[in-house]
Order: C-alpha cells, then sequence, then structure tokens
C-alpha cells in the first residue's frame, strides 16, 4: 500500500470521527444529518492525491478514502485543499468548483459550519456542571484559536485576494 493511501485512510478515518461526534454533541446535528440521508459528498483536492467521500447515514456520516473518484457521488467538490476549507465557509465559492446536486453541496456546507457542539453537557456527567463549563469553555476559545490559526495558515498557504477571513 503507497504511502499516500496509508494517509488517505489515517485522515479519513480521523476526519469520520470528528465529524460524527460534534453532530452527536449537537443538539440539531442529528437531525440535520438525517436530511441529507441516502446523499454521497465526494471531496477531490487537487492537491491530494485522493478524494473522500461523506456518505450520509441515517445514524452517521461515512468518510472513505476514494483514490480513483469511482464512487458515485451526488456533488463533487473540487480544488486547492486550502481553497475548500477557505471558500466552502463562505457564501460564494471563488476557487471551488462544485458539480451536481448545488443545493446538497450547500446543505452539507451548511451542516459543518451551523455545528454547536455542547461540550458543557457531554462532560458534566464526568466532571459535574461546574467543571464542565470551565473545561467546555476553554475547549470554544480553543476551537476559535484553532480556527484562527486554520484561517492564517490557508491564507498563508493558498492566499486570500479579498482579505475576507
Amino acid at each position: 500500500m503507497s504511502q499516500d493511501l496509508l494517509l488517505g485512510s489515517a485522515v479519513s478515518a480521523a476526519i469520520e470521527v470528528a465529524i460524527n461526534r460534534a453532530i452527536e454533541l449537537d443538539p440539531l446535528g442529528g437531525v440535520r444529518r438525517r436530511q441529507l440521508e441516502g446523499r454521497t459528498l465526494r471531496i477531490e483536492p487537487s492537491d491530494l492525491a485522493f478524494s473522500l467521500c461523506l456518505v450520509f447515514e441515517a445514524e452517521r456520516i461515512r468518510v472513505e478514502q476514494d483514490p480513483e473518484s469511482s464512487r458515485h457521488a451526488d456533488a463533487v467538490v473540487r480544488g486547492a485543499l486550502a481553497a475548500i476549507v477557505r471558500d466552502l465557509g463562505r457564501e460564494t465559492e471563488t476557487e471551488v468548483v462544485i458539480d451536481g446536486d448545488i443545493d446538497f453541496a450547500h446543505a452539507a456546507k451548511q451542516l459543518f459550519t451551523e455545528l454547536e457542539p455542547d461540550f458543557d453537557e457531554a462532560l458534566a456527567s464526568f466532571i459535574g456542571d461546574r467543571g464542565a463549563n470551565i473545561v467546555g469553555g476553554a475547549v470554544r476559545e480553543g476551537i476559535k484559536l484553532t480556527r484562527g490559526a486554520i484561517e492564517a495558515l490557508v491564507r498563508s498557504r493558498g492566499g486570500d485576494d479579498d482579505g475576507a477571513p
């Protein structure tokens, strides 16, 4: 197995766990995911040796490595990874091409951009309400810092013509 395929398998597994856990912790996440049930979104970063397919099921999203883009997809998102990360978080896509069902692609984007995991609720049974509130606040702050760091990295790697975050 090539190094790219191993990397793709590790990346897809990590993304799957993170996506599904975030959806579980969002009070509306399961409802939004079920609205997309039976659909598949393929992401084809031009700067990676593999594609990823997000398969929306009733109880989870499967993330599959698709090195040859062979799986049927309802929508396909293509572009440099930096552009996909940057542009899919905006209202208009500039350097990203979406083929297929554009409404589905936007609904999937909306699912991910509107996620609001309730970390406090998940932690409360382990460390109590007060501790969960403190740790949850720290996690939320860490997420904001991580998003800022990712945006800065994307801007430095892919440029940002309009200066928007």
